[in-house]
């Protein structure tokens, strides 16, 4: 029984976690590049996607958004808590 607690507890803490980040809805996007903040142009582009979905749903939204522009060359989407992505 002990061993029960001792690996299942872990696991159900990172099994919930795990589908917190990738589950929760996106408040606010954030976006960042290396020379400060973002162009007006790819701030507008982005003000364009919906909040309120899935990490997962926003990352290929931006990715899909942005991969248009001429512009943006790299781009790196992570997760920030709560509720937010960066882009850079």
């Amino acid at each position: 029984m002990r061993k029960i607690v001792t690996w299942g507890l872990p696991i159900v803490f990172l099994v919930v976690g795990v589908g917190y980040l990738m589950f929760s809805k996106i408040t606010r996007i954030e976006c960042r590049s290396q020379y400060g903040a973002c162009s007006e142009e790819v701030e507008n582009s982005l003000n364009g996607i919906g909040l309120g979905k899935a990490y997962g749903e926003i990352k290929k939204e931006v990715a899909r958004v942005l991969g248009e522009e001429l512009t943006t060359r790299t781009l790196r989407v992570s997760r920030t808590l709560p509720g937010g992505v960066l882009v850079s």
